[in-house]
């Protein structure tokens, strides 16, 4: 895969729909982990390649990379925007032996939700 980023979004879009999020999450109801989203939440989203299972529901699947936008950077858990699904996601890494960040297949419009995860 091109070490070329690829993405759609501007760093001011990714912003503005984590706050969108935000905002609408805020509205269904109190959040407990809302605090500690937002104390890891990057001043600036970063892109970043994350790989995921091509076919989740064969063992043998081999690994596609993608580029995300990393709205939390944690070790070992981060949350970031999947502009090919609209939604945010969680990720695992950086894997110690590779550097790889490993997609855990959870898609939700709250970024909290996959914070909490």
């Amino acid at each position: 895969m091109s070490s070329r980023v690829s993405l759609a979004l501007s760093v001011s879009d990714v912003k503005q729909a984590v706050v969108s999020a935000l905002r609408e999450a805020s509205r269904r109801s109190e959040r407990s982990g809302l605090d500690g989203f937002l104390s890891v939440c990057l001043a600036e989203p970063v892109p970043m390649r994350i790989r995921a299972l091509a076919n989740r529901s064969q063992a043998n699947s081999e690994y596609v990379e993608q580029w995300v936008w990393f709205v939390t950077m944690g070790d070992p858990q981060s949350v970031f925007l999947d502009e090919l699904s609209g939604q945010f996601g969680v990720c695992w890494g950086p894997d110690q032996h590779d550097g790889h960040y490993d997609d855990l297949g959870y898609r939700s419009p709250d970024p909290v939700e996959m914070f909490d995860i």
